[in-house]
């Protein structure tokens, strides 16, 4: 048994280990682990401090998008870069501020339809996807993808593609978009957004500019 077919073995366990541990699944098309609507992460909300905790044993790129909807305050988090034992991955999630706290944030109490892709990038080109991945069948607050075979990426050389369905959340999108227009102007950190002719839906594409 050759040391390579040990080494990707022992990475396949580990991220099967992990995966386990943080309630993911497999896709059908065995591409990469993913997030599930109902999961104990939920209880536990998001704020900045979880960003310096996940800084320890990975290498990541974070952003968060805060922005105000009918009277109340929401942020969209996104997360992309090397993921412990889990390789390469992106997760996109949703939060509104918590009543307890104004620098903790609770899961959103809505469902969106979210897709998440993930594309190589080098020298101002974008190729070769990680992973597409579209849960037609279940709505999320929070949508991830890991592929444990591809470890150790820069960050820098990832770009993710992410869709969120507002449904009724009626300029919901839009108010997003506007935030990451004033964001971009300082930090070039988006290569696009788009917003569907319905106004509810949005598509952000993130890195390339970093």
């Amino acid at each position: 048994m050759s040391l390579l077919f040990r080494y990707r073995m022992w990475r396949q366990i580990a991220a099967a280990a992990g995966a386990y541990i943080l309630n993911f699944v497999y896709d059908d098309k065995e591409s990469a682990y993913h997030s599930m609507p109902v999961t104990w992460q939920k209880t536990y909300g998001y704020n900045k401090l979880f960003d310096k905790v996940f800084r320890v044993g990975s290498n990541m790129s974070v952003e968060d998008i805060p922005y105000s909807y009918n009277n109340k305050k929401y942020v969209l988090w996104m997360w992309k870069g090397d993921y412990w034992n889990l390789g390469t991955g992106s997760e996109i999630g949703l939060y509104q501020q918590s009543a307890e706290s104004r620098t903790h944030y609770d899961a959103v109490d809505f469902l969106c339809s979210m897709q998440l892709s993930t594309y190589k990038y080098s020298d101002g080109q974008v190729y070769g996807s990680y992973y597409n991945w579209n849960p037609v069948h279940n709505k999320q607050w929070w949508i991830t993808a890991f592929d444990w075979r591809h470890p150790k990426p820069d960050p820098k050389k990832l770009v993710t593609l992410g869709k969120v369905d507002f449904g009724d959340k009626t300029g919901m999108a839009q108010t997003i978009k506007d935030k990451i227009k004033d964001k971009s102007k300082d930090k070039k950190i988006f290569q696009d957004t788009i917003l569907s002719e319905n106004s509810n839906t949005i598509w952000i594409m993130w890195g390339g500019n970093e």
